[in-house]
């Protein structure tokens, strides 16, 4: 006799399904060009970082997005903001727009990265998360 068992890519972590923490995948992407402002006019560094955590979330996931400038060789830090989710605002129950946290800034001209650094506690249980995206050169220069 064969038993097959399959199990749903959200997991189900549901609350007395396990002990064990609850499993987030966190990134940060590539920082782009987004027209933002008043009307979307104006372009912007937009640095985003997304997350994706399984059923039934973790207790607090806090994450903070920072836009970075490679300077001399260093990378320098622009603009950052902390975000903090929880729960179902973190699963697949949330669209993956609603799963995405950003930080942006006038257009410059150089080579950028979007840095992610944070802390999951799920089950009593601590996840610290830290990461950069690719670094992308001059990511506001239009191709003609």
């Amino acid at each position: 006799m064969l038993l097959v068992t399959t199990a749903g890519c959200d997991g189900d972590n549901t609350p007395g399904s396990s002990t064990r923490p609850v499993y987030c995948t966190v990134m940060a992407d590539p920082v782009t060009r987004e027209s933002v402002g008043k009307n979307g006019t104006g372009d912007h560094l937009v640095a985003p970082a997304h997350f994706r955590c399984d059923k039934p979330g973790p207790d607090t996931l806090a994450l903070t997005v920072a836009l970075q400038h490679k300077v001399n060789g260093q990378w320098v830090t622009l603009v950052s903001q902390q975000f903090t989710a929880k729960g179902a605002d973190t699963t697949r129950a949330r669209s993956e727009a609603d799963r995405i946290r950003k930080v942006v800034a006038p257009c410059a001209e150089g080579v950028f990265r979007t840095n992610l650094e944070g802390t999951g506690v799920s089950r009593g249980v601590k996840t610290a998360y830290a990461m950069h995206g690719l670094a992308i050169t001059n990511p506001c220069r239009r191709l003609v």
